[in-house]
């Protein structure tokens, strides 16, 4: 079957440079090589809904070169670039990957790995920490890159590369680095290889015919389901520890959207970032510690015929058990049955404001199985 290449992603959506990346990387690893996708739900890492439904964007990720995408339970989804790539990669290396494949603005894996390896010395978050104690309105962000100094980097394909090269660290996989082509990552303009910032404005504006959910709808819902809750609910969220969880409660009872909700809470110390997750998390009914376990399991959204070849090995020989059925969860124990009740009840919410109405019931989740995609 050849090499096992694993990709972290979100395809939000699945766009040319994400295929072209698939691509080289097999050129690199060898043609057989078979290609495996994690990727997050219907909500994604900045802290919003994603402009298509996992089912979709899995479907045309094997459509554009996958060979099976498997889903990032939803807590992992909504967490820190840190918490993001070590729960994909985590899973990648479970499944029993050979090659680990990223884009990449430098193309410079030396450079990218000594970053790496600098954030994974021993007392390196002391150091941040002491720092952000003396400048209180430091963001973590900030306070890496000034202890990180001359290897800090800041191209964003470049910072989460370096949390993958960490969460590798021990591992004898190897490393594929794809250097990105086309648009940057929230840059405009046209090109073969526009960026997903680029296709969700296009999408958002018509220009692009595509379904995707109403902006008002989910704002509504949105509103409705944080108005409900009470303070202490928001003292519980992730990162939200040092206050930030009280300025959003504040928030939630004087301001009347969600961009003003962020306004209303942001502050030096937080990212615009931070504070979406952690208002979509209370949204969501995330909860501060639902991260400390391991994921508990691969649940496959979609796969080609040299999918089904895969997982036909991968049920055997991995580490983490894959889901094909979702009442599968049911047999994993509790945490792993919460932590798909908590996905399934997120894709509910999801579906109320999309506009195709076909099974709009409760529990579609637990209905889907994996999508066979015929190349």
């Amino acid at each position: 079957m050849g090499n096992l290449i694993g990709i972290v992603a979100e395809y939000n959506p699945f766009h040319a440079g994400h295929a072209y990346q698939i691509r080289r990387a097999r050129e690199i690893a060898g043609e057989e090589s078979t290609v495996i996708a994690v990727m997050s739900g219907d909500f994604v890492q900045r802290g919003s809904w994603a402009i298509q439904p996992k089912a979709v964007r899995a479907r045309a990720a094997c459509e554009g070169g996958a060979d099976a995408v498997f889903e990032l339970p939803l807590p992992w989804c909504m967490a820190s670039a840190q918490r993001f790539a070590r729960a994909g990669v985590g899973m990648l290396v479970s499944l029993g990957i050979t090659h680990l494949s990223f884009g990449s603005e430098s193309g410079d894996l030396s450079r990218l790995s000594s970053t790496a390896e600098r954030i994974s010395a021993p007392g390196f978050e002391e150091e941040v920490s002491a720092l952000m104690r003396m400048k209180p309105n430091l963001t973590y962000p900030r306070a890496r890159a000034a202890v990180l100094g001359d290897l800090a980097v800041s191209a964003p394909n470049d910072m989460l590369a370096v949390e993958y090269l960490a969460a590798l660290k021990g591992t004898n996989v190897v490393p594929l680095p794809v250097v990105r082509v086309g648009s940057g990552h929230d840059e405009a303009g046209e090109s073969l290889y526009p960026s997903a910032s680029e296709l969700r404005q296009r999408i958002l504006s018509g220009i692009l015919p595509v379904p995707h959910p109403d902006a008002e709808k989910m704002e509504v819902a949105c509103l409705s389901r944080l108005r409900m809750l009470r303070r202490e609910d928001f003292l519980t969220l992730p990162d939200c520890a040092d206050g930030l969880g009280e300025r959003i409660y504040d928030a939630v009872r004087s301001c009347s959207s969600l961009e003003a909700i962020y306004d209303a809470a942001k502050t030096r110390r937080y990212t615009h970032s931070r504070v979406r997750r952690a208002v979509l998390s209370a949204v969501l009914g995330i909860q501060a510690g639902q991260f400390d376990i391991a994921v508990p399991y691969a649940r496959l959204l979609a796969m080609n015929d040299a999918g089904r070849r895969f997982l036909s090995g991968a049920r055997d020989q991995a580490f983490l058990p894959v889901l094909t059925l979702p009442k599968q969860a049911e047999k994993l124990g509790e945490a792993a049955e919460n932590v798909f009740s908590l996905g399934a009840s997120a894709h509910d919410f999801y579906l109320l404001s999309y506009p195709d109405k076909g099974d709009m019931r409760c529990g579609q989740d637990y209905r889907q199985g994996p999508i066979l995609v015929q190349n």
